[in-house]
């Protein structure tokens, strides 16, 4: 009497777990066949396939699976079917199309696994619409191709890399310059080090940071203007896009124009310096002595200094103040170093030596002030 109470709880049981399956089976989001492994024939369908396929579950129940797919496909799909049942289960199988009733055709993704029933095998064949992940994917792929297309025509190199190091891209540029990457990382492909170069902030543009540097290529001596901008990844991940400006010319440019100021002012200073030296000689009468009355003549003179002719030898080194009369009147007088002094063939007014002094404290304002004295003179 037991026995039989435990088959009918046991029959009851396996009633309503297929039960449970019928429901879940008829109510899923995606296209479910029971298919024949031998025959490929269609056992039985939910009414998502009916949907999907514009086949009424009548209709389908009495067709071939490979009767869903177009004619060039079909023999792809026994393939499908036939290493599914040497492994078991194969899933995420994509690349097909399912054959709707008004000729249309629909790509889909298919999910296989081998099912036993009832002493029975069979395919469980999910089948999922695809065509709008399809239309999406073909809208990032055509948003990433025009992206690319846009970095490949800017005059500038563009790379991504990651956290890892790893270059995600390369426009065409840096790949003119720099070769193909190879599965290199940044700093093994940019510099040719086997190690994180010294100077690299990738870890500052991780945090979020936007870095401005400069950097020379040693092998080509080419300047880049690099900007390196945080780029946050649909997955949520940050990678880094690194933008090189090439400068090189622009820095030529900038050192030509500094070699440029600077002869300008070397050659200003050499025009004061010959300014402050050019001497005048033909001076009219014009009396001069030392602070201790000796008699001297002047032999020329410049705003930066005077040669005398003198009676005796002046002592290297040695200062004097030089008073000047010209012809009107007052008198100018000058501090001056001795900078040389030699003998010389002595004249008729037995001025025997020559002497060379430099004006000292001379400003501006003196040099002027002599130049209009020595105009006046001349």
């Amino acid at each position: 009497m037991s026995k039989k109470v435990s088959d009918t709880d046991e029959a009851g049981n396996i009633m309503e777990s297929e039960e449970k399956y019928r429901i879940l089976f008829q109510n899923a989001m995606d296209a479910i066949f029971l298919i024949d492994p031998v025959t490929l024939k269609i056992s039985d369908c939910n009414q998502k396939a009916s949907e999907l396929s514009g086949y009424a579950i009548r209709t389908l129940r009495n067709m071939n699976i490979r009767d869903l797919h177009p004619e060039e496909e079909q023999d792809v799909v026994k393939t499908i079917f036939h290493k599914a049942s040497e492994m078991g289960t194969l899933s995420g199988i994509c690349g097909i199309n399912l054959f709707r009733n008004n000729g249309v055709h629909i790509p889909v993704e298919l999910n296989l696994r081998t099912l036993h029933i009832r002493e029975k095998d069979y395919f469980l064949c999910s089948v999922r619409d695809i065509a709008r992940q399809k239309e999406k994917e073909e809208k990032l792929w055509n948003e990433r191709e025009r992206l690319i297309n846009i970095l490949d025509s800017v005059e500038d190199g563009i790379y991504i890399v990651n956290q890892k190091y790893d270059i995600e891209y390369v426009n065409s540029l840096l790949l003119q310059e720099f070769g193909p990457v190879e599965k290199r990382k940044c700093y093994e492909y940019l510099n040719k080090r086997k190690e994180i170069c010294p100077w690299c902030n990738n870890k500052k543009v991780f945090t979020g940071k936007k870095v401005r540097w400069e950097w020379t290529r040693p092998k080509t001596e080419k300047t880049y203007d690099i900007i390196d901008i945080p780029l946050k990844n649909p997955d949520g991940s940050i990678s880094k896009l690194s933008i090189l400006h090439n400068i090189t010319e622009l820095k030529k440019a900038e050192e030509a124009l500094r070699d440029s100021e600077e002869r300008f002012r070397t050659s200003k200073t050499e025009q004061m310096e010959r300014r402050l030296h050019t001497r005048y000689s033909n001076i009219n009468e014009c009396p001069v002595s030392f602070e201790n009355a000796d008699t001297i003549r002047i032999k020329d003179i410049s705003s930066g200094g005077v040669c005398l002719k003198t009676q005796r030898e002046l002592d290297v080194n040695s200062i004097h103040t030089i008073k000047m009369r010209p012809p009107m009147n007052g008198e100018i007088k000058r501090k001056s170093l001795v900078v040389w002094s030699s003998l010389k063939e002595a004249d008729a007014d037995l001025y025997r030596y020559e002497s060379g002094l430099k004006f000292i404290e001379t400003d501006d304002s003196l040099k002027r002030s002599m130049e209009k004295f020595i105009s006046n003179l001349t």
